[in-house]
């Protein structure tokens, strides 16, 4: 399954100006792909490491690995990003994420 996200953050004026939306309200840009690995639970130091090492199982022998890896080595400044989704003092069905984010060109 193929899933799109569109993230948005407002940026002080000393960065300088915004950039342009289009007349449906999207920003053109650079194009990032994200392999997302969802998984429940607290994130800890203990079980992140194994959810992005699951992750990176998952895509092994494929081409989302080898656009991952060289966009490390294009000195892509993270090997991860966790996303956690629930408020704190939320105990079941918790959501969290583990991304690999990368450049792919053909």
């Amino acid at each position: 399954m193929v899933k799109m996200m569109v993230i948005r953050s407002r940026v002080q004026e000393v960065m300088g100006s915004s950039p342009t939306i289009n007349k449906n309200g999207v920003i053109s840009g650079g194009v990032q792909i994200t392999a997302v690995r969802q998984f429940s639970g607290f994130v800890n130091d203990s079980n992140v490491g194994e959810e992005a090492a699951a992750l990176k199982a998952s895509i092994a022998g494929t081409k989302w690995l080898a656009a991952v890896e060289k966009s490390r080595k294009a000195g892509q400044a993270s090997i991860y990003t966790v996303a956690q989704y629930n408020d704190p003092f939320k105990f079941d069905n918790r959501v969290n994420e583990i991304w690999f984010l990368f450049d792919y060109e053909n």
